[in-house]
């Protein structure tokens, strides 16, 4: 994504997007004892930021502002949201599987683990900034140094890039990161889905037994809703999460054959990153 404009529209377009729900829910006091609504605001309020950060550096780079610590506390940052969105994804996954596994008391459940759900993604935000931070004090070394020499390289000057503002051991790091956070996505969601089939399949066994009217207990009706919902939400994360699994791997091994620096054409052979 090079052209800055994009990034400023592309940015624009994602705070309004997950800004709308955040409002819906901040501003309905009643959807605040709903755990989804919780959760979904979450989740919103975090790719909200992740639009505004994408637009602050879109206009970065129309403006040319050329200041490299703005620059790297935005990256920085914008990584940090990143990691709190997959932080967030996986407090979904471990509320579902709350609704499934204890359908009555999930509501009481996800009462107490709300302030622990917000401190997770919050927390793992406030990790990749820490990180950030002790990496600009020590003078860590970027990918874009690793092969341009250090100080030297040409890679981001007039722009505010990942390569020129990250260090390299955290741009690792950061995919390693999100690769994990999928990955544990993924298992509890299956597992949440093979506990939710067993279950139908009892409440199926019963209503053979002893029939409709008598298998219909409080829980059993609490199970099929949540178990319909769930369902709802594999679907929205089919969509992200095999992605976020697939690409941090090929973006790994991507950094070991890192693009030649304008600095030095004869360069143009793969060069090892030995981080």
């Amino acid at each position: 994504m090079s052209n800055p404009l994009v990034k400023v529209v592309l940015g624009l377009l994602l705070t309004a997007n997950f800004g709308a729900p955040l409002v819906a829910v901040v501003t309905n006091r009643h959807l605040w004892e709903e755990p989804m609504a919780l959760l979904v605001g979450n989740i919103s309020l975090v790719c909200m930021l992740i639009g505004v950060n994408l637009f602050t550096v879109g206009a970065y780079d129309v403006l040319q502002l050329r200041a490299g610590g703005l620059c790297r506390a935005l990256q920085y940052s914008g990584f940090g949201f990143g990691g709190g969105f997959k932080m967030a994804q996986l407090c979904v996954a471990a509320g579902q599987l709350a609704a499934i596994s204890r359908p009555l008391e999930h509501r009481s459940l996800m009462a107490r683990a709300r302030r622990w759900v917000l401190a997770a993604t919050w927390l793992t935000w406030a990790a990749q900034v820490t990180f950030g931070v002790i990496a600009v004090s020590l003078g860590l070394p970027t990918a874009a140094d690793r092969v341009g020499g250090y100080g030297n390289s040409t890679v981001g000057r007039s722009e505010c890039r990942w390569e020129s503002s990250l260090a390299a051991v955290y741009a690792v790091l950061a995919e390693v990161q999100t690769l994990l956070f999928s990955l544990a996505t993924v298992g509890t969601l299956v597992f949440t889905a093979a506990v939710g089939c067993r279950s139908k399949a009892r409440l199926t066994r019963e209503v053979e037994e002893v029939g409709y009217r008598a298998a219909a207990s409080e829980e059993n009706r609490q199970l099929v809703d949540n178990f319909s919902e769930f369902r709802k939400i594999v679907w929205v994360f089919t969509l992200t999460v095999p992605l976020d699994i697939i690409t941090p791997m090929l973006r790994i091994s991507s950094l070991w054959y890192p693009t030649p620096t304008q600095r030095d054409p004869s360069s143009a052979a793969p060069f090892r990153l030995d981080l």
